[in-house]
C-alpha cells in the first residue's frame, strides 16, 4: 500500500472497521458462553467474518485486483475510488455483524429487515463506487484512442 493511500478519512474508517471486528468476535465469544448453542456456531461467525474481513483488506493492498487493471493502470481517481469502496464496503460489512450480535447478546431480537438493510447498503455503496471507477476507465480509454 502506498504511502498516498492512507487518509484521515481512510484511517478513520480503518479504525472503525478493527474496532468493530474485535467487538464483533468478543460478544460471539460471549454468546457462546452464555447462551445454549453449539459451540461450533461461534467459531463458524468468527471464521467467515474473519475470512471476509481479510479478503477486503487484500483488496485494499492491491486495489487494482478489484477492477483486473494493471498496476501501473490503477493510479489517481482510479485507485482513489478502489480503495475508498473497499473500506466502506468493509466498514458498513463489519458494522452490519457487530449490531445484531450486541442485540442477541442483550437479548433483543433483530428485525430481518435490518440484515436486508445492510446489504443494500454494501451494495449501493460498491454499485456507486464501481460506475464512477467505471466511467473514469472509459474516459482514460477514450483520451488514449483520441490520441
Amino acid at each position: 500500500m502506498r504511502k498516498g493511500d492512507w487518509t484521515p478519512a481512510g484511517m478513520l474508517a480503518e479504525a472503525v472497521s478493527v474496532v468493530a471486528g474485535i467487538v464483533y468476535i468478543v460478544l460471539q465469544v460471549l454468546y457462546g458462553f452464555f447462551y445454549p448453542a453449539a459451540w461450533h456456531q461461534p467459531v463458524l461467525n468468527i471464521l467467515m467474518a474473519g475470512l471476509i474481513y481479510a479478503a477486503l483488506t487484500l483488496l485494499t493492498v492491491y486495489p487494482e485486483r478489484l477492477n483486473h487493471l494493471r498496476p501501473e493502470a490503477c493510479k489517481g481517481d482510479i485507485r482513489k475510488y478502489s480503495l475508498r469502496m473497499v473500506r466502506t464496503v468493509k466498514l458498513l460489512f463489519m458494522c452490519g455483524l457487530m449490531v445484531p450480535c450486541i442485540c442477541d447478546v442483550a437479548g433483543y431480537p433483530m428485525p430481518s429487515l435490518y440484515t436486508v438493510a445492510g446489504i443494500g447498503l454494501m451494495l449501493f455503496a460498491a454499485i456507486y463506487y464501481e460506475v464512477r471507477i467505471i466511467g473514469l476507465i472509459r474516459d482514460e480509454n477514450d483520451d488514449k484512442d483520441n490520441e
